[in-house]
């Protein structure tokens, strides 16, 4: 009896003594004083040469703000020199880098204030420091991420086609030409309702033909124009893809499945052109927590199919595929406060960041500290069961989802109370 009740009693003290995989997570966060204290960074780069910011949601401006002060503190300390932009297009930062011969193709371009111009963070008070550091440090390059997203870009298919002529690349049937402009211009102008199947082969076909011609050119003889070119008619092929599953039949979880991966792809295939031609660029990343995850197929999906992770390949992982551990992916989260855009219009709505009992959030929510970071990928390697853990946490949109959090990110950096964007004024 006694042995059985000493059994007992050790089975209790285990079990008050267990904790949870949150809350040995969180036992390892570095705490941050204030939001500018950086110093953090000095024992996780390292040899890191493409450092991913993410946001939970788009309309987080403590994050932005924190982000902003990030960038301008990178650069500065750790000699980074190269910012990729989400939502930004590979040609808009391709003129902003001085490729004076395409200027023409973005007239609306403010060369001296295209931040500004960026939706939907530009409208935004808080990425006030980002704006100063873009204008004063003129020796920095950028990367649009996005394959064509902007309308205003239809003069693009114009230009490329005079360039294809010029060097003998075009083949096709010119009488074919006005059907093809004819296609571009609806693909531009939105009205995809009215290019048929027919039409969209016939483009695409005019664009894999000089994309091939391009492609087949001797290595030798590939300059820098001609790199170029190549991969603008990669981001028009996705762009017009994109657009061809979008007006498609399918369902709208279908669509934005395959919407996902082509533009995620895409957004990988920007950043590795221009690293490959630009190998000493140190690249800094802001984009939302979702595209910067180095892989999201073992977090559950909440609102609908549980495994629809499982069929996206997002940003992040591409870029890992290809760089490993150069890349260094931070997520950002919040365990409480508003979120919103920073505009003041009908249908964009505050969303108030709530927390489950079984968060990580909610735990961190706990500590008495505004600010903290985790580095996930020192937790993966000194405890890799912890790795394989399941828990809950709120990083993509704020919405509370069940996963393997840990192999998603390689670290994450605490916000405990969020703030709406505000418009400048």
């Amino acid at each position: 009896m006694k042995r059985l009740k000493l059994i007992v009693i050790c089975i209790g003290v285990l079990k008050g003594c267990s904790k949870s995989a949150e809350r040995q997570i969180v036992d390892k966060m570095t705490v941050i004083n204030s939001s500018t204290d950086f110093d953090f960074f000095k024992q996780v780069l390292n040899e890191n040469e493409i450092l991913i910011l993410g946001e939970a949601s788009h309309g987080d401006g403590k994050t932005f703000e924190i982000k902003s002060d990030m960038v301008k503190y990178l650069i500065e300390n750790f000699g980074y020199n190269t910012i990729a932009f989400e939502a930004r297009d590979f040609l808009e930062m391709e003129i902003i880098n001085g490729r004076i011969e395409i200027d023409s193709l973005a007239e609306y371009l403010d060369h001296d204030n295209w931040v500004r111009q960026w939706s939907p963070w530009g409208p935004a008070q808080q990425i006030e420091i980002l704006e100063e550091v873009t204008k004063n440090n003129k020796s920095l390059k950028y990367i649009g991420l996005e394959p064509f997203a902007n309308k205003n870009l239809k003069e693009v298919l114009f230009y490329l086609n005079k360039e294809f002529t010029r060097i003998n690349a075009v083949v096709f049937d010119s009488l074919l030409w006005d059907t093809i402009k004819k296609t571009h211009l609806n693909l531009f102008y939105g009205k995809s309702n009215l290019i048929s199947n027919d039409d969209y082969k016939l483009y695409l076909d005019y664009l894999n033909t000089n994309y091939s011609f391009l492609k087949q050119i001797d290595d030798t003889q590939k300059n820098d124009h001609i790199l170029f070119l190549i991969q603008s008619v990669e981001n028009l092929l996705t762009f017009v893809k994109i657009v061809q599953v979008q007006s498609s039949g399918l369902s709208e979880d279908e669509i934005l499945n395959k919407t996902i991966n082509l533009r995620d792809k895409q957004m990988a295939e920007n950043l590795i052109w221009h690293k490959r031609r630009n190998p000493d660029a140190k690249i800094i990343v802001w984009m939302a927590n979702f595209h910067g995850a180095r892989d999201l197929k073992d977090i559950f999906f909440a609102n609908g199919e549980p495994e629809r992770y499982k069929k996206f390949n997002v940003f992040g992982e591409h870029i890992s595929n290809t760089f490993g551990d150069r890349v260094f992916s931070i997520a950002f989260t919040s365990s409480e406060g508003i979120s919103k855009m920073p505009y003041d219009f009908e249908g964009i709505e505050e969303k108030v960041i709530y927390t489950n009992d079984n968060t990580l959030e909610k735990v961190l929510g706990s500590v008495k500290s505004d600010f903290g970071f985790i580095n996930f990928r020192e937790i993966r390697n000194i405890k890799p069961s912890l790795a394989n853990t399941y828990f809950n946490s709120i990083m993509l949109g704020h919405v509370n989802q069940k996963g393997k959090w840990l192999n998603a990110f390689d670290g994450v950096f605490f916000i405990k109370k969020q703030e709406v964007a505000i418009p400048i004024k």
